[in-house]
């Protein structure tokens, strides 16, 4: 059951990043993963700086007053992981195909930065 509800975020959040400017989606970070991973972001929201664990037990994130964040992921030594944010100014991991700013990791560790439009 949650491969499936992770999923739907996923799926979401994809169709949310394709219409962010047009509906001002709220901005955020969703992660799909098997085994042990843990993604660690550090986060500006309203203006304060948090820090942000995401886990299979906690998979996404998302606030209207994000404004930046830093990311560093770890994924499972045997899986993937898919990786999707909505509503940045630009797509951390180059051209999104169909509007979507998703990645999805080999076997490994890395990071990422994004920032969020104002008019959020």
């Amino acid at each position: 059951m949650k491969g499936w509800v992770m999923a739907a975020v996923l799926a979401a959040m994809a169709s949310s990043a394709q219409a962010a400017d047009a509906v001002g989606a709220t901005p955020g970070v969703a992660v799909k993963g098997e085994g042990r991973w843990q993604m660690q972001c550090r986060m500006v929201v309203d203006g304060l700086n948090q820090t942000v664990i995401l886990s299979a037990q906690r998979a996404s994130f998302a606030n209207s007053k994000l404004t930046q964040s830093e990311c560093t992921y770890r994924g499972a030594s045997d899986s993937a992981l898919e990786i999707a944010v909505v509503g940045a100014e630009a797509c951390p991991f180059g051209e999104a195909a169909g509007g979507a700013c998703t990645l999805t990791t080999s076997k490994g560790s890395g990071s990422f930065k994004f920032r969020v439009p104002r008019a959020h």
